[in-house]
């Protein structure tokens, strides 16, 4: 469980896979929406850093325009000013693979 800003998000794992992500709002107001994306361009990786993730992009170089041929799946939410947090994780980290995700296009 994860606390960002108002929002709890929450991770179900399924034999070691990622099964679903959820949030809800830290004062008891409610679960808030999860969208499912998928794409294969490389949105995250594994640091050092204590939560272990971190972007990929520089300023030399967005996420976005790497094309690795893998596929990679986040979980987004929005918070209470309008801000898109997603998680990504590499496709055979889900137990059900792309089931629901729509394509993510992002924006410039």
């Amino acid at each position: 469980m994860v606390r960002v800003r108002r929002y709890l998000v929450t991770v179900l794992a399924v034999i070691g896979l990622i099964a679903m992500v959820g949030s809800a709002d830290a004062q008891g107001k409610g679960k808030g929406p999860v969208k499912k994306y998928k794409t294969t361009k490389k949105m995250a990786e594994r640091v050092g850093e204590a939560h272990g993730i971190s972007l990929v992009s520089s300023r030399s170089m967005l996420a976005q325009s790497q094309y690795l041929g893998v596929m990679y799946i986040g979980y987004s939410y929005i918070d209470e000013y309008g801000d898109e947090y997603i998680y990504w994780f590499p496709y055979e980290m889900i137990y059900d693979g792309d089931t629901g995700a729509i394509e993510y296009v992002p924006l410039d």
